[in-house]
């Protein structure tokens, strides 16, 4: 079997743990994380409620966000809502960002705008690519 040739500037080149030529200090940011809640069955502009926070997000210029659905979970009404094959239109979703200061007051005063009547949860913290 012959060897494999890693040229000495490609990333996984270095055999030994953080010996890359190409480590780069990591600058943690500081922001928010926030998580909005709705249900599947809502709609905006015709689309599920969870989908259109997330294109207002990606409108926005913020680099990333997540939808995750959730199997079972409880709002305001008290109301159990599971993702179960009979009830998946009641289904709970979250949509979550990590963002600078400046992209949350953007992002909150665009879902406050629209007048939607989501939960939402703002968390200060430091966030960065390792």
């Amino acid at each position: 079997i012959g060897e494999i040739s890693i040229p000495e500037n490609e990333p996984g080149s270095s055999i030994m743990p953080g010996s890359s030529p190409l480590k780069k200090e990591l600058s943690m940011q500081k922001g928010y994380q926030i998580s909005f809640f709705t249900e599947q069955s809502r709609r905006k502009d015709g689309r599920p409620m969870g989908n259109w926070i997330l294109e207002t997000a990606k409108s926005l210029g913020i680099p990333g966000a997540t939808l995750f659905p959730a199997a079972e979970g409880y709002g305001r009404d008290g109301w159990l809502k599971s993702a179960s094959f009979f009830e998946s239109g009641e289904q709970s979703v979250e949509v979550r960002v990590a963002v600078t200061e400046a992209d949350a007051e953007r992002l909150i005063e665009r879902i406050r705008s629209e007048n939607l009547g989501v939960f939402c949860v703002k968390t200060p913290i430091e966030f960065g690519i390792l």
